[in-house]
């Protein structure tokens, strides 16, 4: 939530009205209103692919079927 928070004060500054950051999180609260969650982006990584301009000039086989095997 401090990110939204962060990114409100932001934008509140952009647009020259004088505010603290501390005064929108205590604004936000009193009426209630939170940002929306962000998901953090550890853990969510799919196997890479070699982009089809990078060729495999040694002829080795990286593919693994089983876990410890290459």
């Amino acid at each position: 939530m401090l990110t939204r928070i962060k990114e409100l004060h932001e934008d509140l500054r952009e647009e020259k009205e004088t505010v603290s950051l501390n005064r929108v999180a205590r604004l936000m609260a009193l009426y209630g209103l939170q940002g929306w969650p962000r998901k953090k982006g550890r853990g969510r990584k799919t196997p890479s692919q070699r982009p089809d301009s990078i060729k495999n000039h040694l002829g080795r086989d990286f593919k693994a079927f089983e876990p410890n095997t290459k």
